[in-house]
């Protein structure tokens, strides 16, 4: 078997993006030949990624080929025994003869599956497809069927609530794209194996340097974000409960149909079928530093049941449940610095240390990994530290201010802080490198002044806006120094340049 994966070339359209990435590697690991598609091969960092990956150099060629220009594909499908189209238009690019994402996805299934015929050496092409092609709804908009599974298509007529047009769209066009290339399928059956896989909403880290989409909609009650969490709520009308499955077992099952005879057809891929209430309960109750909103923790409860087994009927298994995608959707946001709207909400206590890992989070090393455990070692200790507003303080504005001189080790700039406090209220901090290098502490703290009172200049304009003036605000200083070039103005010898360097950054 091994002897003829080496000898076995297999295509990935989309090789860049979440899923392409992480199944460019698994089969390479295995030791195919694997042909990859970009959109564009002077993005250093996509080819660069790709060619990092182990056994890259002797068994993996890249290829520039674009949805919007299918002739491309051409050449990267010649000579391949498996195309797995995972490739789909997330925006539309003006230009072409197309209107929509919509007809550039259907017509890029039809021209690659034509390609495939033509190549003479491609026996089975797997396209991605998406849940979203499976909508549980009934068509007659009565509510939800009973199970949800490869009979379910969606209907395409019915509104869906916190839908919008990007998600209208995308849906509209995986639903079509699937029929069209299933229907393909069965009209070429003589010629071509044809297996869609409808993936759910996939987690866990995958290669990319940062959260990907689908990832960001996982954590997106953990992080607070409107508009991530929207996303899932649509998921959740649209499919009754949310199907999640790990981005490994999306590698393996592609592999698993890739390599298994006699599968063919449409699939779908999920390991496990939730609502977002059982979401949000099981990050409340396994990461209590993360305060999450009580909307979260409501919801509907329906007794829609998952009824796809084809793919286990044929022999696969899953390796990861819903706290295996959960905790390593968790792990991949600490990575990745998208956890960093954490301690700008409520844990000011570790803002500096998140944002000096933060800054290394492109490409990081084992230091800084060890740096992120020690942070979430010192939140797991103090699950219940947090902010005090007490109802009998006086309604006052101060600021505090200060610097770290010249600790950032590579370019040795100094770090402003800053927080304003209502009375003992604390309402705003920030934490921000500074853009030039600071010749001493004094430097260091007078720009650290002057991005405090850009806070406090902010702050005093909106509580105009309530009729409340702070005009007279103090910002407290510890440096001596700082506070004297800031009473008497004169430009002497050490500080003339201090206004020049920071106008001209």
């Amino acid at each position: 078997m091994e002897e003829s994966k080496s000898r076995c070339k297999v295509c990935v359209t989309g090789g860049a993006g979440y899923i392409g990435s992480a199944l460019v590697h698994s089969l390479l690991q295995k030791g195919y030949i694997v042909h990859a598609t970009l959109r564009n091969l002077g993005d250093e960092s996509k080819v660069g990624l790709l060619k990092g990956f182990p056994y890259a150099e002797e068994r993996l060629h890249l290829f520039e080929a674009d949805i919007y220009k299918t002739q491309e594909f051409e050449q990267p499908i010649q000579g391949c025994k498996i195309v797995f189209h995972v490739a789909t238009p997330l925006q539309h690019t003006t230009g072409y003869k197309y209107n929509d994402t919509i007809e550039a996805t259907i017509n890029a299934v039809k021209k690659i599956a034509d390609v495939c015929i033509k190549s003479g050496t491609v026996k089975r092409l797997i396209y991605t497809a998406s849940v979203v092609a499976a909508s549980p709804l009934k068509e007659d908009e009565s509510g939800y069927k009973i199970t949800m599974d490869e009979s379910c298509w969606t209907p395409l007529h019915i509104n869906v609530p916190y839908s919008n047009n990007y998600v209208e769209e995308y849906t509209e066009a995986k639903t079509k794209a699937e029929q069209e290339i299933l229907k393909f399928g069965e009209e070429k059956a003589s010629e071509l194996e044809v297996i869609t896989l409808g993936c759910g909403l996939v987690g866990g880290g995958g290669h990319l340097p940062y959260t990907t989409g689908s990832v960001m909609v996982l954590i997106s009650q953990v992080i607070n974000n409107p508009t991530q969490y929207h996303l899932l709520r649509y998921l959740e009308e649209l499919l009754g409960k949310i199907p999640i499955v790990h981005i490994e077992d999306v590698c393996r099952a592609h592999i698993f149909c890739a390599e298994t005879p006699l599968v063919n057809g449409r699939f779908l891929c999920s390991s496990s079928y939730i609502s977002s209430v059982e979401m949000a309960k099981y990050y409340q109750e396994n990461y209590p530093q993360f305060h999450l909103n009580q909307e979260f923790l409501e919801g509907p409860a329906r007794e829609i049941k998952w009824g796809s087994t084809k793919l286990e009927d044929k022999g696969f298994s899953y390796k990861h449940d819903m706290k295996t995608i959960l905790d390593d959707c968790i792990k991949c946001a600490k990575r990745s610095g998208n956890l960093l709207s954490i301690p700008t909400a409520s844990r000011p206590d570790i803002m500096f240390a998140v944002c000096v890992c933060a800054r290394y989070q492109v490409r990081p090393k084992e230091s800084h990994l060890q740096a992120i455990k020690r942070i979430f070692k010192y939140l797991n200790g103090q699950p219940r530290l947090g902010l005090w507003y007490p109802n009998e303080s006086p309604f006052d504005l101060a600021a505090y201010t200060g610097s770290d001189y010249g600790g950032a080790n590579l370019d040795r700039k100094s770090t402003s802080g800053g927080c304003q406090f209502l009375g003992a209220r604390l309402v705003s901090w920030q934490c921000k490198k500074q853009t030039t290098v600071s010749q001493s502490t004094i430097e260091a703290e007078y720009i650290a002044v002057s991005h405090c009172c850009s806070q406090v200049l902010w702050i005093q304009n909106q509580m105009l806006d309530y009729g409340l003036s702070f005009l007279q605000t103090p910002i407290y200083i510890d440096n001596n120094s700082a506070i004297s070039i800031v009473n008497n103005q004169v430009k002497h010898s050490k500080t003339k340049h201090i206004e020049i360097r920071i106008t001209t950054r």
